[in-house]
This record gives structure tokens, sequence and C-alpha cells, in this order.
């Protein structure tokens, strides 16, 4: 084992990794096989005592409030109401706040799934998906909150080279970029989103395994596979905080 491990550094950490991830991660499990069909709508502009409904064949059914950070949405699923009608779509959007009530027309729906709205309260504009910019903002401020976590375990563990930290940057530019736009693009529910980052992350761990261990010479390779596990562990903790306070 010694001697594979000295002469194939890669391949001896890739089948530890392989032993890991089944440890941790078992075959067999039993869940939902995907979130419930909804209907979410993100609101600008909204006052703290805003109530939305969703108008279903001339019934108004209450959407739940979430938040997080500056965020507000509201969600229908059409399993909180099982008198409803399998086939029965919305047909208009009502806001209700500080005693007035306005009413804004909703588009058909393609599907009972992945309906995402945008609602401008303060013209009552209606729009199907998100904001361009909402994607790669939050993107980049988990991707910059992730660099400042593994470059201080990078610092940690004793990296100093500028070509070390050069090849750092540029990994986990791509790795946690992708990760994090995937996420920024997915359904808001937290719990799902969590779920689908440790899935992720076990990606990252595949991919940034190897090209540390080949990118950076700094170290011996034990040290640059150390280093790789206990920061994209921190960075999945952090993750999960993230998604916990931040939209997703």
């Amino acid at each position: 084992m010694k001697r594979i491990a000295k002469k194939r550094p890669a391949l001896f950490a890739l089948a530890a990794l392989v032993l890991i991830s089944l440890a941790l991660f078992p075959a067999r499990a039993s869940a939902n096989s995907a979130e419930p069909p909804a209907i979410l709508v993100v609101v600008l502009h909204a006052p703290n005592d805003l109530e939305l409904f969703a108008q279903v064949n001339g019934e108004l059914v209450p959407m739940r409030l979430s938040s997080a950070a500056w965020e507000r949405y509201y969600k229908l699923h059409y399993f909180d109401y099982p008198g409803l009608p399998g086939d029965a779509m919305p047909t208009a959007l009502v806001a209700a706040s500080g005693g007035e009530t306005k009413s804004v027309p909703m588009p058909a729906l393609t599907s009972t799934y992945d309906n995402v709205y945008t609602l401008d309260y303060a013209s009552m504009k209606l729009t199907r998906g998100t904001l361009p910019f909402r994607a790669a903002l939050l993107t980049a401020m988990r991707v910059m909150l992730t660099l400042v976590l593994e470059g201080l375990v990078f610092y940690l563990f004793g990296f100093r080279a500028k070509r070390s930290w050069i090849a750092f940057f540029i990994i986990n530019l791509v790795t946690q970029g992708a990760l994090n736009l995937v996420l920024s693009l997915s359904a808001f529910s937290s719990g799902y989103a969590v779920l689908a980052l440790i899935i992720l992350e076990i990606f990252v761990f595949l991919a940034e395994i190897p090209a540390f261990l080949l990118a950076v010479r700094e170290k011996r390779w034990w040290r640059r596979l150390l280093y790789t596990l206990a920061a994209n562990t921190a960075s999945l903790f952090l993750g999960g905080v993230l998604i916990t306070y931040l939209p997703v």
C-alpha cells in the first residue's frame, strides 16, 4: 500500500475518497424523490404585513410566507390543499396590505412544477422567473465567503508560494462558482437545497483532489490531500449556514 501511495498519489487519494464516500453516504435511503408541486412568487418592495393569495376557481387560497435575508417570497404547495382539483390553475394573484387589496392576472402555467415568478408590489408587475442579476449576485456572495474560508484553511496548512495561491483561486473559482450557480438556479426550498449541496459537494471533492494534487507542487501530496478534505468539509458546513440565512 505504501508503494502504491508513493507512486500513484492521485489514484490512492481517489480510492481513499471513494471509501470515505461509501462510509458516509449509504446507498440505501428512503425519502421524497422530488419537491411537491408548487408555485413560488418572489415579492419586491413587499410591506411587512403583506399577504398573498392565489385565485383558484374563484377561491382565494393563501400562499405561505418565507423569508431569507432581504428577500421575501410566497409559496403555494398544491399538496397543502387537497381540496383543489389537480388541474386547477391560478388565474390571478391577490395582494393584501394595510387594508388595501390589489390583484394582477397570472399567466397560464405550463406545469405544476418549477413555476417561479417575481412580483414588484409597487407597480404590481408580475414576470416569470427571477431578476437577471439575482443568481449572479447570490453566486458571487457565496463564492467570496467560501474563498475567504478555504483561503484561511489553505494558509493554515502552510501554503505560501505565489504559484500555489494562483492555483487555489483558479480551482476554487471554477468548482465553487459552478456549485453555487447551480444552487442559485435551483428550487427555493432550503431543505432540498441542503440535499443538493451535499450531493454537489461530492463532485467538488472528486474534482478538487486531483486538481490540487497536480496543480499545487508545494508541500507533500498527503498534505495537499488533507487540505482539500478539510477545506471542502468546512465549506460544506458554511454552505449549510448560508442556505439557512441567505436566499437560495
